[in-house]
C-alpha cells in the first residue's frame, strides 16, 4: 500500500470576530475530494503526521464518496468547526461502500456527525473498524439516523466517545466554546 506524510490542508477561515467565516472556509477537505461511481481508492494510508480541517466534510481519504474505498487507514487528526468528520469517508452515498477500513485518528467536529470511518452514510460499510477518539456533538457509528442497520455490517466500534450532550447541555456548550476557542488560538 501506500502511505501519505505531512499532508496539511486547513480549509478554515476566521472573520474578524475569530468565527469560522462560512463563505470563504473550505468544505470538501480530504486527500481526494470525491470519488466517482466508478473510482476506488485502496491499500492507502494517511499517516499521524497528517491534519486535516474543514468547516464541513473533512476526512483522511474521501470527503464524499459514491464509489469504492478498501482497506484504507487514518491515522491522523481530522477537524471540522460544524459537522461532518471522520476518518476514512465524510459523505458516503448511497450505493457507495467502504470495507476493511481502520481508523486510529482523533476526529474533532464542532457540530454534530463525527465517526471514525463514515460520519453519514447511505451507502455500506463494513469489516471496519475505529479505534480513535471522537469527539462532537452527535457521534454516529457511520450511518444516517433512521438508516438500516445492513449498512453497517461487520464493524468494531472500538473506543468510540460520545460527549454527554444529551446528558448535560450545559457541559457541551462549554466544550463547544473551548472547541471554538482552541480553533482561533491556532492563527
Amino acid at each position: 500500500g501506500h502511505a501519505i506524510h505531512n499532508l496539511k490542508i486547513d480549509g478554515v477561515a476566521f472573520d474578524a470576530d475569530g468565527k469560522p467565516d462560512t463563505k470563504t472556509s473550505k468544505i470538501a477537505v480530504s486527500l481526494f475530494g470525491f470519488v466517482g461511481e466508478k473510482g476506488t481508492i485502496k491499500n492507502l494510508s494517511i499517516a499521524s503526521d497528517c491534519e486535516l480541517r474543514a468547516l464541513n466534510y473533512a476526512s483522511g481519504v474521501a470527503a464524499v464518496n459514491y464509489g469504492k474505498v478498501f482497506n484504507c487507514k487514518n491515522y491522523a487528526k481530522i477537524t471540522t468547526t460544524d459537522k461532518y468528520a471522520a476518518g476514512i469517508v465524510a459523505l458516503n452515498q448511497g450505493g457507495a461502500t467502504v470495507e476493511q477500513c481502520y481508523n486510529a485518528g482523533h476526529i474533532v467536529t464542532g457540530g454534530s456527525y463525527a465517526a471514525g470511518i463514515a460520519a453519514y452514510s447511505l451507502g455500506t460499510v463494513r469489516n471496519s473498524q475505529n479505534d480513535g477518539y471522537i469527539l462532537g456533538d452527535s457521534i454516529t457509528p457511520g450511518r444516517k439516523a433512521g438508516a438500516q442497520q445492513d449498512h453497517l455490517k461487520f464493524c468494531h466500534l472500538g473506543r468510540l466517545q460520545r460527549e454527554a450532550a444529551e446528558a448535560d447541555p450545559a457541559a457541551a456548550a462549554v466544550q463547544r466554546q473551548n472547541f471554538a476557542t482552541a480553533l482561533a488560538s491556532r492563527l
